[in-house]
C-alpha cells in the first residue's frame, strides 16, 4: 500500500464530526463532564421527595458524563449529605462524592474516571490569595456578616484531579467546582474569590506543569464583562447552542460557566461548551425548575486521549523517505526520533525528549548517535551522542503538522509540514483536531 493511500485512510477515519443536538454521545477518548446548580439540593423548601430525588439521578445518568461538578450541595459536617447519597444510590455501586464542608464538590463514576486528589481550598480565604480581611478590617459593618469572600459553607471552591480510565495513558486534569457570591451588591467579593482562585491557579501552573490542565466549573453568578469574570486570566469556553443558563424561567441571564487554563484549551472538543436545556427533554423551563434547579446543566467533552493520538509515524510528503516518530508518554513528555540523513548522504537519526503543550512540542536538545557498530561487536560504551540542534512540532490536527527546526551542526534551520503516516491501535483521532 502507498504511503499516499494509507494517509487518506487515516485522514478519512478522522473526519467524523460529532452530532451537535442533545443528546449526543462523547466520542472515543474523550471525558465528559457537566457542571449543575442543583439549586439547594439537600435545603430545597419543600424538600424534595424521594421519587424526585430518584428523578434527579435518572436526568444525571442521561448526561452521559462519569463527571459532575455540583454547587450548592447544601453546607455540612463531613458527608452529611442524604439527598446527595441518595442520588448516588440512584446513580449505582460505583459513584461516588468529593464533597466535605463546602457546599461545592462532585460526584463520579469510578468505573470511569480514577480520582488522583482532592482538597477543599479553604486556603483561599487568606494570605497571600486573598487580603479581603487587612483591606476592609471592619468589613461586617460595611458588608454585613455574609459579607467576605467565599463565605463559609457556600463559596469555598472544591479542588479534584481526576483520569480517564482504559483510554491508554489519558493524560489526568484537574477541576475546580465552585460558587461565586451571590447578590447584586457584591461585586466586590467576586472580585476577590476571582483574584484568588486565579493566583491558586497560576501557582499551580509554574509549579506543576505537567497538571496544568485545569477547568474552572460552576456558578458565577454575574455575565461576562463583570466580576469575577474580569479577574480571571483563563479562557472562558463559548455555549454553541444557548447563553441562558441560570433562572431558566427568566430567561437570557448567564450565570454558569467553564474556563480553562492555556494547556487545558487544546483538549476541548469542539473548542465549545454546551448547555442542557428543558427542551432537550421535551419540558418546559418552569416544569424543569420544579423538580431539578433553576440553573441548566452545561457540559464539555474533553478529548483527553487525544492528544495521545500523535503519537505515531509522521512524513512530509515531499521529503519521502524520511519521517518521524512521535510517543506521547503518560507525564506529558514526548519522545521522538527523526530518521534523515546527513550533508553526504548518510543515514542520520536524531533523538530527542521534549514536552507537550497544548498542541506544541518543544525539544530543546535534539542528539546524533555515532560510534556504534551492528551486530556482536557492537558496544553501548562507544556510542557517543553529539547535540545536533533543537526542533518544535506542533500538531495543527492529530493528522498535520509543522515542524521548524535549527542545528547546531551546520545543518542549517527549515521547516517541514509532516502528517500521519500511521497510528497506534486504541489510540485512534476522534475528530480532526482537538
Amino acid at each position: 500500500m502507498s504511503k499516499f493511500l494509507l494517509t487518506a485512510l487515516i485522514l478519512a477515519a478522522c473526519s467524523a464530526v460529532q452530532a451537535q443536538e442533545f443528546p449526543f454521545s462523547p466520542g472515543s477518548g474523550e471525558l465528559r463532564i457537566v457542571t449543575w446548580n442543583i439549586e439547594n439540593l439537600g435545603s430545597r423548601t419543600p424538600r424534595r421527595s424521594d421519587a424526585e430525588l430518584e428523578l434527579l439521578a435518572e436526568r444525571i445518568a442521561s448526561f452521559e458524563a462519569p463527571v459532575i461538578a455540583i454547587q450548592e450541595i447544601g453546607s455540612g459536617a463531613g458527608r452529611a449529605r442524604p439527598a446527595l447519597e441518595q442520588i448516588l444510590a440512584g446513580l449505582g455501586p460505583d459513584w461516588r462524592m468529593v464533597a466535605d464542608a463546602t457546599s461545592n464538590g462532585f460526584i463520579f463514576d469510578s468505573r470511569v474516571v480514577e480520582l488522583i486528589s482532592s482538597e477543599q481550598l479553604d486556603q483561599l480565604q487568606g494570605p497571600p490569595y486573598n487580603t479581603f480581611y487587612s483591606d476592609f478590617p471592619n468589613w461586617q459593618n460595611d458588608f454585613g456578616n455574609a459579607g467576605d469572600p467565599f463565605t463559609t459553607g457556600r463559596s469555598l471552591p472544591m479542588a479534584a484531579e481526576f483520569r480517564l480510565i482504559g483510554a491508554g495513558s489519558a493524560l489526568p486534569i484537574r477541576l475546580l467546582s465552585s460558587h461565586f457570591h451571590g447578590g447584586p451588591d457584591f461585586d466586590l467579593q467576586r472580585s476577590y474569590e476571582g483574584q484568588a482562585i486565579q493566583a491558586w491557579i497560576d501557582e499551580i501552573v509554574q509549579t506543576e506543569a505537567a497538571s496544568s490542565r485545569i477547568y474552572l466549573l460552576g456558578d458565577f453568578n454575574a455575565e461576562p464583562g463583570n466580576s469575577p469574570h474580569t479577574e480571571l486570566g483563563m479562557l472562558r469556553l463559548e455555549k454553541e447552542n444557548t447563553t441562558n443558563t441560570g433562572i431558566l424561567s427568566g430567561g437570557g441571564i448567564e450565570l454558569d460557566h467553564i474556563y480553562a487554563t492555556a494547556d487545558g484549551f487544546p483538549y476541548v472538543s469542539r473548542g465549545t461548551a454546551f448547555v442542557i436545556q428543558p427542551e432537550h427533554y421535551f419540558e418546559t423551563p418552569e416544569e424543569f425548575e420544579a423538580v431539578y434547579s433553576d440553573h441548566a446543566p452545561v457540559l464539555v467533552d474533553l478529548n483527553l486521549a487525544g492528544a495521545l493520538a500523535y503519537s505515531g509515524t509522521w512524513y512530509d510528503p515531499e521529503h519521502d523517505g524520511e519521517g518521524f516518530m512521535v510517543q506521547i508518554l503518560e507525564d506529558g513528555r514526548v519522545f521522538l526520533n527523526w530518521y534523515t540523513y546527513d550533508d553526504q548522504g548518510q543515514q542520520m537519526w536524531l533523538t530527542g525528549v521534549g514536552e507537550l503543550s497544548g498542541n506544541t512540542v518543544v525539544v530543546d536538545e535534539l542528539y546524533v548517535s555515532a560510534g556504534g557498530v551492528f551486530g556482536p561487536d557492537f558496544d553501548p560504551e562507544a556510542v557517543e551522542f553529539t547535540l545536533w540542534g533543537s526542533l518544535i512540532f506542533i500538531f495543527d490536527t492529530c493528522t498535520s503538522a509543522r515542524v521548524d527546526y535549527e542545528s547546531a551542526l551546520g545543518f542549517g534551520t527549515g521547516s517541514l509540514n509532516p502528517i500521519k503516516l500511521t497510528i497506534i491501535e486504541g489510540l485512534e483521532c476522534p475528530q480532526d483536531g482537538i
